[in-house]
């Protein structure tokens, strides 16, 4: 059964939420409190209460008279690094920044009105929940307007508090005057310049109120400088820069198809939380602005993992062209029943620190490419990507994923089907060597027990019917001696149906449910459904996992492993104490550096919080997953912050839509060539395309073929960073190497002239 996106388990799991409709049915109202321990849950990891859709409200501020727009003439100067200085403005209290080099002033309110008197621009924003009430406050309505702002310098800016409260007198309150139920909140934000950058950070810890009571009100969500550089038109070649697949351009100057407000959760959504739509992933917690000839990238330093990026349209909601971010403090979620609508809201919150650093460009470097390599440098900084590039010698690798087993059809026991032994995997691979592809790095999924459908890592171990540790290790020799590398893909954090966690090791969402996920999988025409259900293991129990599938698979002398799940997804956990995404990113980090150590370690897909310790990235997003139009432009942002740190691919050329249009792509983009395949075929209908196309017999000859040209054109360049990427005219592109190479590539139909040097239709050329 599914409510609101979440995933419930079939019957016969234990479900608390029947505790509270038969303690509905008995006749309490308003508030229900319930202890969830009988699930391994403490009674103050989550407040649950029902109530009738009436009683629920949504509160906003009331327009006040006060200064909106900033205005130049009420700036002070505060601070100066660089080649920018810091401002305030004492009417609004909120800053501005200079870019000396261009005389761009970049402020965090709107400069001027677009007429919409419903629009509440602020610097800082709140949602809170009290008693089934969602107060919006926003520092400029409900605390500028009411007189209690104010500011004080620090050594390298400033830091300026907002009491916010839904009316003035609540908000002039003293703080021993206020009680458990005034909804008051002091929120500071911390500004400061340094080496060039500028900085603004709130820390969560001073937003809890009182005692935490049950009837106190909650943050739920904190929006900071939503509306800096926001601007209500923009010139031709403006845009905003979105973490939307590898990178996209929502350019401010075109008329869009869609005013909708653009959302992307940084490391996709918390499956711990009811899904909600129109929300796509970002792997990069990173955005940026292009006005003229400035621009600024924003990367998002702390509370990464639970920020969501925002892109707005001048003709949508708020009346700007603007790009901002908005963080999840306390998780909340709400679900009908037949007794009222239930709301979820966590007892605790997020207690860290958000952070933000700014970083301006002028002249050349205004742009998306200018943008990359400052975010690029910020993230080696904080030590986020590592400071050693790939070697330059050597030759392009070809990512291969190759399947081992699957579980059958409709299968209820452990039985599965062997599409690559270990033995197979070595003939395969002589045969590549023998069709000049000399440098492989082989992920071979579907090794362990059961098979795609991984049973959880700790009790994971080699499939028998596969070869066992015998063959594999025979395999792993073979490769070691050819100077190839050897993966082996694992499941940590999930496990399939037939192997669930016990209580005590089951991730629980915030409706007190297991927590689940559909992996999706390349045979889905030939297994039945159209993806395997997962259960998640609790954060906590994954360091002791780990070490104890190391130890089961100690004896295999691996190259290195794959993290397949952690890649693809991360979520809260509300077993025993709440564990907020922050904190479990970092848990899943530490054990892939412990997976990596001493050994190569590849990741799917690449959420940037895993990318650290990372030498290969497989299933790289290589487009949007908003489809581009004349407004909306898909660029390779996230290739440029890895190529010359890491080797990535894209998806597998042999299962894309259009393998063709996938090979240019990944010429465009500096990335490896990438395959799919099983040695067996599968008996399947002539329809079935996707399981068809990864018998590798199919391909091998088109893969040995383009991988010549690829490792002519790439080889050499792998330990080169992208300095720029352009469209030079239509359907033709250009991507300049730090080393002075530039590759174009033609995706038209004609044969494409570009500086006197002509580039085949549907071809690439590289030039020194």
């Amino acid at each position: 059964m599914k409510l609101l996106g979440w995933q419930y388990p079939r019957e016969g799991k234990r479900r608390v939420g029947s505790v509270c409709r038969r303690l509905a049915c008995a006749g309490l109202a308003g508030l229900l409190t319930f202890s969830l321990a009988a699930c391994g849950r403490t009674e103050s990891t989550v407040i649950k209460a029902t109530y009738q859709e009436q009683e629920l409200q949504e509160i906003y501020p009331e327009q006040q008279e006060r200064a909106l727009h900033l205005s130049s003439k009420s700036l002070k100067r505060i601070a100066q690094s660089g080649l920018i200085e810091l401002y305030i403005d004492e009417e609004t209290y909120a800053v501005a920044i200079k870019e000396t080099s261009q005389n761009k002033m970049w402020y965090a309110l709107p400069q001027q009105d677009n007429g919409r008197e419903e629009n509440h621009a602020a610097v800082v924003t709140l949602e809170v929940q009290q008693d089934g009430k969602r107060y919006y406050l926003n520092s400029q309505d409900n605390s500028v307007a009411f007189g209690t702002a104010s500011y004080e310098l620090t050594d390298t800016g400033l830091a300026v508090t907002y009491v916010m409260a839904p009316d003035e007198q609540t908000a002039k309150k003293n703080a021993g005057d206020r009680s458990v139920t005034d909804i008051v909140f002091e929120v500071t934000v911390t500004y400061s310049l340094e080496d060039g950058s500028f900085f603004a950070q709130v820390d969560c810890g001073g937003l809890t109120q009182g005692d935490q009571a049950q009837n106190s009100a909650k943050v739920l969500k904190l929006g900071l400088l939503e509306y800096f550089g926001a601007s209500t038109q923009g010139a031709q070649g403006d845009y905003l820069l979105v973490p939307d697949g590898s990178g996209a351009l929502l350019y401010t100057s075109q008329e869009a198809q869609s005013d909708e407000t653009l959302r992307f959760a940084v490391y996709g959504q918390d499956v711990a939380l009811p899904a909600e739509e129109n929300v796509h992933p970002a792997l990069v917690p990173a955005f940026g602005v292009k006005q003229g000839t400035s621009a600024f990238a924003v990367l998002v330093e702390q509370g990464d993992a639970l920020a969501e990026i925002r892109a707005s349209r001048a003709q949508g909601d708020t009346g700007y062209y603007q790009a901002g971010t908005r963080f999840t403090v306390t998780p909340s979620a709400q679900e009908k029943t037949e007794q009222g609508v239930v709301q979820y809201t966590g007892a605790a919150q997020y207690t860290g620190l958000i952070k933000l650093c700014y970083r301006f460009l002028s002249g050349e470097n205004a742009s998306y490419s200018g943008m990359a390599l400052a975010v690029r440098e910020q993230l080696i900084r904080d030590g986020v990507l590592s400071t050693q590039a790939l070697e330059a010698e050597g030759n392009l690798p070809l990512i291969l994923n190759l399947i081992g087993s699957l579980p059958k059809k409709d299968s209820r026991f452990s039985t599965s089907q062997k599409l690559t032994t270990f033995e197979q995997a070595n003939d395969l691979l002589g045969q590549m060597k023998a069709k000049g592809i000399d440098q492989i790095n082989l992920c071979y999924q579907g090794a362990l027990t059961g098979g795609l459908n991984q049973k959880q890592a700790a009790d994971a171990k080699l499939l028998s019917s596969l070869g066992g540790r015998v063959d594999f290790n025979d395999l792993n020799e073979s490769m070691i001696t050819q100077k190839l590398s050897l993966f082996l893909a694992v499941d940590l954090l999930s496990t399939n149906a037939r192997d669930s966690f016990s209580a005590g090791k089951t991730a629980l969402g915030l409706d007190g449910e297991p927590v689940s996920y559909a992996k999706e999988n390349p045979f889905a025409d030939y297994v039945g459904p159209q993806a395997y259900q997962r259960t998640l293991r609790s954060v906590d129990t994954l360091e002791k996992a780990s070490r104890e599938f190391l130890v089961n698979t100690r004896k295999n002398h691996l190259a290195g492993y794959c993290v397949s799940d952690a890649g693809q997804l991360l979520y809260s956990d509300y077993n025993q104490e709440y564990m907020s995404r922050q904190d479990a990113a970092q848990r899943v980090a530490a054990q892939s550096e412990s997976l990596g150590a001493n050994r190569e370690l590849m990741v799917d897909t690449g959420y940037f919080y895993l990318l650290k310790n990372a030498d290969v990235v497989t299933n790289l997003p290589l487009s949007s997953e908003i489809a581009a139009d004349a407004s909306y432009e898909t660029v390779p942002f996230v290739q440029m912050l890895l190529h010359g740190i890491l080797d990535y691919s894209g998806t597998a050329i042999n299962l894309a839509g259009d393998p063709e249009t996938q090979m240019l792509r990944s010429i465009e983009y500096g990335a490896c060539p990438s395959y799919t395949w099983s040695y067996e075929a599968l008996e399947v209908k002539p329809e079935a395309e996707s399981a068809a196309a990864i018998h590798y017999a199919g391909s091998l000859q088109d893969a040995a073929d383009f991988y010549a040209r690829a490792n002519e054109t790439l080889g050499d360049l792998r330990g080169a960073r992208i300095t720029r990427h352009s469209m030079v005219q239509e359907n033709v592109y250009c991507t300049e190497y730090d080393s002075s190479t530039l590759v174009y590539v033609n995706y038209g139909e004609q044969e494409a002239s570009v500086n006197g040097v002509t580039i085949p239709a549907h071809d690439f050329l590289r030039l020194n």
